[in-house]
């Protein structure tokens, strides 16, 4: 019974034809090469919440040395001319906190070489967390534009497919849509599984960074 479920649904993510008409969906990315990106180095606060908790004496005693160690890390950073911002989100804050809000600087990085060099420095420094933040790509229409292409040609080669097997011709396009690629329950569970192990903003190949586009479409195709 099982096997059979899953056939089904399997057929149903494909498409079907049906009153002169298939229909696709498709779910893809594209890798997007950053015009420059941001570091985020911020101040690891399980390395002072051990010194606040005997009393609000030491959480005052914690957070001055949280904060001399930020001012510090500000310094370093100025001094090797980065440019640099606050991540400082102290001020939302409400009432008493488990822990404190993470301090740090958000570090513009133009190219992996400078980014290697950054946490070759940042290595000496054992207070700090850091992690790839924000990135600044291409035009946002360009790299739209070169998904969609991507999109559609895998939907006319998929439906082109269930054409043939169909015994039916394909037509133009009669109907076109943008979806949620998670959300749409007809996605093939596998399908879905392997994108959600797969998924990342990011990612490095051949040395180099990169971020990733995603979409999902569904396309109607006329059929003779």
């Amino acid at each position: 019974m099982k096997n059979i479920f899953y056939t089904l649904f399997l057929i149903t993510s494909l498409g079907y034809s049906q009153s002169g008409f298939i229909e696709v969906e498709i779910r893809d990315s594209i890798k997007i090469k950053p015009l420059s990106f941001e570091y985020n180095v911020t101040i690891d606060d399980s390395r002072f919440l051990r010194l606040s908790q005997d009393g609000e004496k030491n959480e005052k005693e914690a957070r001055a040395k949280m904060n001399q160690k930020f001012n510090e890390l500000g310094v370093f950073l100025k001094s090797k001319s980065y440019q640099f911002r606050i991540l400082h989100n102290e001020n939302y804050e409400i009432h008493s906190y488990i822990g404190f809000m993470k301090s740090g600087y958000a570090v513009k990085i133009n190219n992996i070489i400078d980014l290697n060099t950054l946490t070759a420095e940042l290595k000496t420094m054992d207070y700090i967390i850091a992690s790839i933040g924000e990135m600044e790509y291409e035009e946002e229409l360009k790299s739209e534009k070169r998904l969609f292409k991507k999109l559609i040609n895998k939907t006319k080669e998929k439906a082109e497919t269930i054409a043939e097997l169909s015994g039916l011709k394909l037509g133009r396009i009669i109907e076109f849509k943008e979806v949620p690629e998670i959300d749409n329950i007809t996605f093939n569970i596998m399908d879905i599984y392997t994108t959600s192990q797969e998924r990342k903003e990011f990612g490095m190949e051949k040395g180099n960074l990169f971020g990733e586009k995603w979409k999902a479409i569904i396309v109607k195709f006329a059929t003779k």
